[in-house]
């Protein structure tokens, strides 16, 4: 869903550099790393649940069900894509040859204390987690490398080329109807304002609610709002006070295409995260793009 050829990536990247300044710093790191990417030889596809007919899956969705119960991605792949990866970060910071190393031991070791073939991409938070304390890579890069892999490795485990012509209309949830995690970014489109969230795994997207919290569901627009940083309202953090969870939105109303890269204006935003977490709220996708050093700052 939402492929980019990698002609269309840097494109966006650019426009992403111009847009947000911060952002320039990472290009080179960014773009090496799509195009490494695009080089890792893929597997076939999977048969995925959009062979479901429309009664069952208007079934699940009445019972609260994404149409994928529990996605995974193959072990041995999520490493391979790794040691693909890890040398575009050491050629940009090669400080980081010997914390990687220790991260690839760490994952061989961690996948094959797991049985079977696969893993479950609910296990992300004990991931990432027990990365941190066993290696010395920072939460930042951890979430980094984490989610890159994993939403680069989706398409290998499932066929989602349909899912666009699935009736979407009984979900009212704020996870992903498709593959059922939490959102970290969303867009507003047309002139009116409409509000879609982004999954960064299987990136589905999906009209919400603008005026309702995609994490607890709240209504009350008295715990409901936004921030932006500077003079820019190209993104904008919306939060709710009930739960203090908080997730981007890019303002796209005004845009010639509204088809933009969300994962990557996401990583061209990671500041506004940090000012997120400043503001005393946290994100309700449960992912940690700043470091403990930076969440400790924010919390005194």
């Amino acid at each position: 869903m939402y492929k980019r050829s990698l002609q269309e990536l840097n494109e966006e990247i650019k426009i992403c550099s111009r847009l947000y300044p911060e952002f320039a710093g990472a290009e080179p790191l960014v773009s090496s790393l799509y195009k490494a990417r695009d080089s890792f030889a893929k597997k076939p596809s999977q048969p995925g649940p959009i062979n479901l007919t429309a009664e069952e899956v208007q079934k699940k969705f009445a019972a609260g069900s994404p149409l994928i119960d529990n996605p995974v991605v193959g072990k041995k792949t999520f490493l391979e894509l790794f040691r693909v990866l890890s040398p575009q970060f050491v050629k940009q910071e090669p400080s980081l040859k010997n914390t990687l190393k220790e991260v690839e031991t760490f994952l061989t070791e961690f996948f094959a204390g797991t049985k079977g073939d696969t893993w479950q991409v609910r296990d992300m938070p004990d991931l990432i987690s027990k990365m941190v304390e066993k290696t010395p890579v920072k939460t930042d890069l951890t979430t980094f490398i984490t989610v890159f892999i994993l939403s680069s490795l989706f398409d290998l485990h499932y066929n989602l080329e349909n899912a666009d012509t699935i009736d979407m209309a009984a979900w009212e949830r704020g996870n992903c109807p498709v593959c059922g995690v939490k959102p970290h970014y969303g867009l507003l489109k047309d002139k009116e304002g409409v509000r879609m969230l982004g999954c960064w795994l299987c990136g589905f997207r999906w009209v919400f609610p603008r005026l309702q919290c995609p994490y607890c569901l709240n209504k009350d627009m008295e715990d409901l709002g936004f921030f932006t940083v500077g003079t820019s309202e190209s993104c904008r953090v919306h939060f709710c006070k009930k739960c203090s969870n908080y997730v981007k939105i890019f303002d796209l109303r005004d845009a010639v295409a509204e088809d933009v890269h969300l994962p990557l204006r996401n990583l061209a935003t990671l500041s506004y995260d940090l000012y997120g977490l400043k503001e005393g709220f946290k994100p309700g996708s449960g992912l940690q793009w700043v470091t403990e050093e930076e969440q400790n700052q924010s919390a005194n």
